[in-house]
C-alpha cells in the first residue's frame, strides 16, 4: 500500500464534494445502466463517514449505521489494494462498539466482485429480495462481530 494513503475521519474542507464525485462515479461504472437516473444523496450522514484519500484526492468512503455498513465505495483505479478491507475492519469495528453481535450490508446482486470480496472477509449471504424502488435484485449479507455484547 502507498505510504501517501490517507485514512481519516470526515472533516477536511471539500469532504463533501470529493464523496460526491467518488460515489457518483462509481455508482455510475458499476450500476449506470441500472440506475440511469441516479442523483448523489448529500443529505446522507456524511459527516459520519471515513474516507480514504491518496495525494490529496479522495478514492474511498466508509459510512455506517446502527448494525449496518450502510456505504463502502473505492474508486476503481484504487480496488484490490487493501483499502476496501481496511474501511470494512473499521466498519465492523464501529458496528460492534454500538453493541451489536450482527453486522448487516446490501449489495446488488449482478455485483459479483462485491459479493466475493465480502465474502473475503467472512460475510455470508443472509437473503435475496426486490430493491424497493428499483427493478434489480439485492442480496444482504451479514457477519458475527467479535467484541459486542449485543
Amino acid at each position: 500500500m502507498r505510504e501517501d494513503l490517507n485514512i481519516r475521519r470526515y472533516g477536511a474542507p471539500g469532504d463533501l464534494d470529493g464523496i460526491r464525485q467518488l460515489v457518483s462515479r462509481v455508482v455510475l461504472e458499476c450500476y449506470g445502466y441500472l440506475l440511469p437516473g441516479y442523483k448523489f444523496d448529500a443529505d446522507e450522514n456524511w459527516r459520519a463517514s471515513w474516507v480514504a484519500e491518496d495525494t490529496g484526492a479522495i478514492v474511498g468512503v466508509m459510512l455506517t449505521g446502527e448494525d449496518w455498513v450502510e456505504d463502502l465505495w473505492i474508486h476503481a483505479s484504487h480496488q484490490a489494494r487493501g483499502i476496501g478491507g481496511r474501511l470494512l475492519g473499521i466498519a465492523e469495528s464501529e458496528i460492534a462498539g454500538r453493541g451489536y453481535k450482527i453486522g448487516r450490508l446490501r449489495v446488488v446482486s449482478e455485483n459479483v466482485r462485491a459479493l466475493r470480496f465480502y465474502a473475503r472477509y467472512g460475510w455470508t449471504e443472509d437473503s435475496r429480495y426486490p430493491h424497493e424502488i428499483n427493478d434489480f435484485e439485492m442480496v444482504e449479507m451479514t457477519k458475527r462481530l467479535t467484541g459486542s455484547p449485543r
